[in-house]
């Protein structure tokens, strides 16, 4: 399954859900449990490993090397442990693995997806596949990847592709050999946008960033040009800002192309909730979307908000501020970003702070 891990690392940062998010997975004590939004443990320290609940189910295992199966919010299976691996629902299917389905040693067959009654919808066809997004399977087969309409069970175009993405927004990004350039496919198999770009990023809101000849653009979320390539350097689109490196200097344009923010940093980052980290003079602080200074250049390391909170460094040790610069958690401890959806802080020495949605540090 091509899925991020859920590693033993020096210490992680993420994101906290909403009140009304699904509660989330943390790691103690070399066993996983689960905690919500108000950083109550919800479900116990129960399972050796397992993944985040998506549509009210999350994919678990009991022990090492066990077989993995679905619980519920209240830690209860409702899909028995019988498959060798398992990935997250999505649109109401979730991928398995049987490795008893395999075809022969020489071609891996062995996922497939199955409905929330835990039946097989999808056979067992692909050696790796990703969670379904727009009503489409992205399977491998023999080291090639091929799209599969779940709806008709139809494949989508040739298939044959070296690289590919899931569909979002009707298109997927493909290539053809590994060293290939990319393009976009839609959902006819139609080649959207030609096989000419080294790089095609998925879609931010509503823009699609791409490098073209050493220069970058974008497209619209439908892979059509929108922007040309020109810029040295080109960012997401975040809050209506993207970052851009024009002539050396880094500052961001909006949706039109129009420098905004002139490009007078050495640095920068995404806008998150109206906040971007740049750097000036080897000290980076915050600014606006319109360019004022709300955080001063202090920090030897800044990163997005999200959530209220961003991760900065000083001194080669970590904390979190909030919005307006104060310090949540003083920066005292070394740690590693991991990108997962709550804000779980694991330290060097063992312990595991929680923000929970009133942005107060709990220690679990």
């Amino acid at each position: 399954m091509t899925k991020a891990i859920f590693g033993l690392i020096t210490l992680i940062v993420t994101l906290l859900p909403s009140s009304e998010s699904e509660p989330v997975v943390f790691r103690k004590n070399n066993k996983i449990g689960y905690v919500d939004a108000r950083c109550s443990i919800v479900i116990p320290l129960s399972f050796y490993y397992g993944f985040d609940f998506h549509e009210g189910l999350a994919a678990v295992q009991k022990e090492p090397n066990g077989k993995w199966g679905f619980i519920d919010l209240t830690g209860d299976y409702v899909i028995p442990p019988k498959y060798d691996g398992a990935g997250d629902f999505s649109e109401g299917l979730a991928a398995v693995e049987n490795e008893q389905q395999t075809f022969s040693s020489y071609l891996d067959t062995s996922w497939g997806f199955i409905d929330k009654n835990d039946t097989l919808v999808i056979n067992y066809s692909f050696s790796d596949v990703y969670d379904i997004s727009d009503g489409v399977v992205a399977g491998e087969l023999a080291n090639y990847w091929h799209y599969l309409d779940v709806r008709t069970k139809k494949r989508i175009g040739d298939g044959g592709f070296r690289f590919a993405t899931t569909f979002e927004n009707g298109v997927a990004i493909v290539s053809k050999e590994r060293t290939d350039l990319m393009g976009c496919i839609d959902k006819n198999g139609t080649v959207v946008a030609p096989y000419r770009h080294k790089w095609i990023f998925a879609a931010s809101e509503g823009m699609m960033r791409m490098e073209h000849d050493g220069k970058y653009g974008y497209f619209d979320d439908k892979c059509r040009p929108l922007i040309s390539p020109r810029f040295t350097y080109a960012g997401n689109f975040h809050d209506g800002r993207a970052m851009v490196v024009i002539k050396g200097g880094t500052g961001y344009i909006d949706k039109e192309a129009n420098v905004v923010i002139s490009p007078v940093y050495e640095d920068a980052g995404d806008f998150g909730e109206g906040l971007a980290a740049v750097k000036r003079r080897g000290k980076w602080g915050y600014i606006d979307r319109q360019g004022n200074v709300v955080i001063p250049f202090r920090f030897d390391e800044a990163e997005r908000f999200d959530h209220g909170v961003a991760r900065i460094k000083l001194k080669d040790q970590w904390g979190l501020i909030d919005r307006r610069g104060n310090h949540l958690l003083s920066p005292r401890y070394h740690f590693e970003t991991y990108p997962r959806g709550n804000h779980l802080i694991y330290t060097k020495d063992g312990e595991i702070f929680c923000v929970d949605s009133n942005m107060t540090i709990r220690k679990l």
